[in-house]
């Protein structure tokens, strides 16, 4: 498949996967809100075996066409089926934080149920300090479009007016057919995603910027990891 933003970064992206979930040919991967299969190509092209589940179907549709050695299942990641045991669990392109903060919270702890003793979870999330930033130069809200392949998203949104939250809507134009996607995604600094992991049960929690590299303000985004611990522990 060819990668669909310019510049490789869906290589880019599945390559800091790979590493920081310590993945080798074969492991098991889930990937959650999986949307139209970008990540899940890319890993499963790798040699991984990858589950995707997403809640939007349109989504679904495509990413069987995109990833198709990968299998997609339609579920709610607060319920999500019995999928078995994974190597990694990954939660991508700003993906989590769509639910007030204790169902979130809690999806984190249930998380551990679907890894093994030692498997890794990876949550790539934006930057609130970009938002903070866009929010100032924007008061109002920004839309932005960009074309991916021969679809084009058009993204408009706004800080909630407690700063906590973004607000918008994302418009995807697939053979002229439009689909609407409207969202309200939580913020996180490094340092607040680092402690709910923590709280969440995971140990070796580590905050990176999407290269890899340490987390900065002008970061644009952030990837979050955790270890999922051997043994029983208290949800």
């Amino acid at each position: 498949m060819e990668d669909r933003y310019a510049g490789g970064r869906t290589e880019r992206e599945g390559n800091v996967i790979w590493a920081l979930a310590e993945l080798t040919e074969g492991g098991r991967v889930l990937d959650l809100a999986c949307g139209w299969g970008r990540i899940s190509r890319y890993l499963t092209d790798r040699g991984a075996d990858v589950v995707g589940v997403d809640i939007n179907e349109t989504m679904l549709e495509a990413a069987r066409r995109n990833a198709p050695k990968a299998t997609f299942v339609a579920a709610d990641m607060r319920e999500l089926p019995d999928l078995g045991t994974f190597d990694a669990v990954i939660i991508w392109w700003s993906s989590f934080g769509f639910f007030d903060d204790g169902t979130d919270q809690l999806i984190l702890r249930k998380l551990r149920e679907n890894l093994r003793p030692g498997g890794k979870l990876l949550v790539e999330h934006a930057n609130a300090a970009q938002f903070f930033i866009e929010a100032a130069a924007n008061p109002k809200g920004k839309t932005t479009a960009q074309r991916i392949g021969d679809d084009v998203m058009v993204d408009t949104r706004r800080l909630s007016d407690d700063g906590r939250r973004v607000v918008g809507n994302r418009q995807i134009c697939r053979n002229s057919r439009v689909n609407d996607m409207p969202y309200d995604m939580r913020l996180f600094s490094g340092s607040e995603i680092e402690y709910w992991l923590a709280q969440a049960g995971y140990t070796d929690v580590a905050v990176l910027d999407r290269g890899g590299d340490p987390l900065t303000w002008q970061s644009y985004g952030f990837v979050a990891s955790g270890t999922a611990p051997a043994g029983d522990i208290s949800s």
